[in-house]
């Protein structure tokens, strides 16, 4: 549906797409993949009216005569493991059999009336303390509401599960506290205390198993039905997943063969670009899943820089991307945003792993890009059923495998268990790993540093698994973030650059470990366009203010330089175009000269006034004491507190979140005690109150 529109939607309409002959769909190269529908879900008019609760909305449909209890997932995920993990949620409820399911994000059920449902479930992560980009309207939605408010929640259970990460230490946990109070404030009933995980540590699983079995306790489920459920949910899950590709013997006639990773996303996008433009309303649920969140291939502008001195036992990239897609953002990107890069398993580990279950890298492989929404629980026996919805593209099997699972991650207790239980082969070999997997002391010291290419390779010939099964049980490749270094204004919007830290150690079994996304953007050539990724706006206020004028104190030790150097060249073409410039204090970290990044740059924006003041701090020069960048705040109190006590002034920080961002909120803390005059307590009220924003990353 469209929301604001009050238009009546068609409910359960059936139709066909073919090309028209002359039109937009009717070209040679998208002749053979322009998907068809065998099974669609309804298309529903553009301007349906939203649903008065989420239940009468698109996914829950009763499959028995008998009266049936609501449930509710709702999720609120940036990166996607709150999503995978309110689809897991849902599944399970669902084998319960007792309940029809609905799954939404937060956003969603800020606009409909949760009050309906019999039982709220939700799984979020917070950054930074804030909610994640589809979580934002949901607590004001619980406060400002007319059906919202407090009390209106009574007759509703709910339950909370929160992912964060404890090096975060000051806002761990903080937004999924903020929902299950606001819940427990509006009258729900807690089936069970607030679930959290800790994505610093290393039981994510068993947190969240341990959370679910308490929770099928809540709702009515004997230990025994509740384990029943979870297998059932789980089987569930992996055919829907293990469908969606398939090893064929050959590709259909006058279908394409994709060659790249890149040509096949390229393919892909454009589908979905004709459809949404003149073949499927926009509001159908299965188009609207595949063009969400889209990434693209990426141009390589210029070759890499190196930043660093060579021998110095650091490696930092200069990397310049172009992209390749216009959007509906105006300029493309922001200095502050980030962009997104899928990397790709390194060729050694997708022949060891192919190698292993006995595949030709060449190999066509039917991807069913539009199989199966986490919108379709049903209920028992039918929980999550698969949906062909789209033709499938053809690609390569060392594409499947190079770009879906991570090769390179240790597999964990659970997924050798998985592998134990649905391979086929060798008894003995199967019995070993399941062995392997229950025994917690032997499969740490023995798994250590152990990738999952690595672990199939030892069974080479002796566990057999389909590729769709093996993809569906590895953990799924995982984005990687990079701060933009750049400025739209300069030298134009659709190029960026990058500032990489390339990663390679050797691991406990001998193999060279170079960092997935590191060495591919280190290694790119020009003109390449085999780098995946898109453009993520920050939400956080993570960006150059809109007051020229207003002071700026930026913090951004190691790569966390990169952002300050875009909100630097975003300064210096405000400067060129006649605007009036603040005061802009930064302070830098480094070992030694030999890896101060951006150095020249630097010393010139110091020299032009894009800079008003540099300080950098070297921890590793040979006979001086060691200076971290709190240091240099604390020593620079008077300046760094003439541009605080200003109430325009923004405060930004980069860099590690373990020590370096506590460290440096304390000293900016010092600083307004010390050179304000302050108390302590006063201080820690000021800083709080200030336009203090941080991106920090797990170190």
């Amino acid at each position: 549906y469209e929301k604001g529109t009050a238009s009546p939607s068609a409910k359960d309409l059936v139709f066909e797409v073919k090309a028209r002959p002359g039109g937009p769909l009717d070209t040679p190269h998208l002749a053979a993949s322009t998907p068809s529908f065998s099974e669609p879900a309804a298309v529903r008019n553009a301007a349906s009216p939203p649903p008065s609760s989420l239940q009468e909305s698109k996914t829950t449909t009763p499959t028995s005569g008998e009266a049936r209890r609501k449930a509710t997932v709702l999720f609120g995920s940036n990166a996607g493991a709150s999503e995978q993990m309110a689809n897991e949620i849902a599944r399970f409820v669902a084998a319960h059999g007792e309940f029809s399911v609905n799954v939404a994000t937060l956003d969603e059920a800020a606009t409909t009336n949760i009050a309906a449902t019999d039982v709220l479930l939700v799984a979020t992560s917070t950054y930074n303390g804030m909610p994640p980009d589809n979580a934002k309207a949901f607590l004001p939605s619980l406060s400002v509401s007319e059906k919202i408010k407090k009390g209106s929640l009574e007759g509703v259970s709910f339950a909370v599960f929160g992912l964060g990460n404890s090096q975060w230490h000051t806002t761990y946990m903080q937004y999924p506290r903020e929902v299950d109070l606001a819940l427990q404030e509006a009258g729900a009933t807690r089936l069970v205390d607030m679930g959290a995980a800790d994505m610093d540590g290393t039981t994510v699983e068993d947190s969240f198993e341990a959370w679910l079995s308490s929770l099928g306790t809540a709702l009515g489920a004997s230990s025994t039905e509740g384990v029943a459920a979870a297998l059932e949910a789980e089987s569930a899950r992996l055919e829907e997943e293990a469908s969606k590709l398939q090893v064929v013997d050959e590709v259909p006639k006058g279908r394409i063969l994709f060659e790249t990773a890149a040509d096949a996303l390229a393919g892909a996008n454009e589908i979905i670009d004709k459809l949404l433009a003149k073949g499927v309303d926009a509001s159908d649920e299965v188009i609207k899943e595949l063009a969400k969140d889209r990434i693209h291939p990426l141009r390589v502008h210029q070759a890499p820089r190196e930043l660093c001195t060579p021998g110095c036992g650091r490696s930092v990239s200069h990397v310049t991307l172009q992209l390749t897609t216009k959007t509906d953002q105006e300029p493309a990107y922001r200095a502050g945003d980030h962009l997104e890069i899928l990397p790709c398993n390194s060729s050694d580990l997708v022949s060891m792993a192919l190698d292993a279950l006995g595949i030709a890298p060449e190999a066509p492989v039917a991807w069913h890009l539009g199989r199966g929404t986490r919108r379709q629980a049903r209920g028992a026996h039918q929980a999550f059923a698969t949906k062909p919805v789209l033709e499938p593209l053809y690609i390569k099997a060392r594409d499947v495998m190079g770009f879906f699972p991570d090769l390179a991650a240790p597999p964990s207790k659970k997924c050798v268990a998985k592998i134990a239980e649905h391979a086929s082969g060798c008894p003995k070999a199967i019995a070993e790993l399941a062995a392997l997997s229950k025994d917690a002391e032997r499969f740490s010291a023995t798994m250590a540093d152990v990738s999952l290419a690595e672990l199939l390779a030892r069974y080479r010939g002796r566990v057999q698994l389909d590729l769709g099964l093996f993809v569906a049980l590895a953990k799924p490749m995982a984005p990687r973030f990079y701060s933009i270094s750049s400025s739209p204004s300069s030298p134009s919007d659709d190029v960026l650059t990058l500032t990489v830290a390339r990663v390679s150690y050797v691991t406990k079994t001998g193999r060279v470990h170079r960092g997935l996304a590191s060495s591919l953007l280190g290694d790119a050539q020009p003109g390449e366009g085999n780098i995946l990724g898109a453009v993520r706006r920050m939400t956080s206020g993570f960006c150059v203010p809109e007051d020229a004028s207003a002071p700026l104190l930026l913090v951004g030790p190691g790569t966390g330089l990169a952002p300050m150097m875009a909100f630097l060249h975003e300064r210096r073409a405000r400067r060129a175009s006649g605007e009036t410039l603040g005061k802009a204090v930064l302070f830098f970290g480094c070992r030694s000269d030999d890896d101060y990044l951006y150095k020249d740059e630097l010393a010139g924006m110091l020299k032009d006034g894009t800079l008003t003041s540099l300080h950098v701090a070297l921890s590793r020069t040979s006979g001086v004491q060691k200076v971290y960048v709190q240091d240099l705040i604390a020593a620079n109190a008077k300046e760094v507190w003439s541009l605080m006590r200003d109430p325009s002034c923004r405060v930004f920080v980069c860099g590690d979140a373990r020590s370096m961002a506590p460290s440096v909120r304390r000293a900016f803390i010092d600083a307004a005690h010390s050179a304000g005059g302050m108390s302590v307590s006063s201080a820690e009220s000021f800083v709080g109150s200030m336009t203090y924003i941080e991106d920090v990353w797990a170190g």
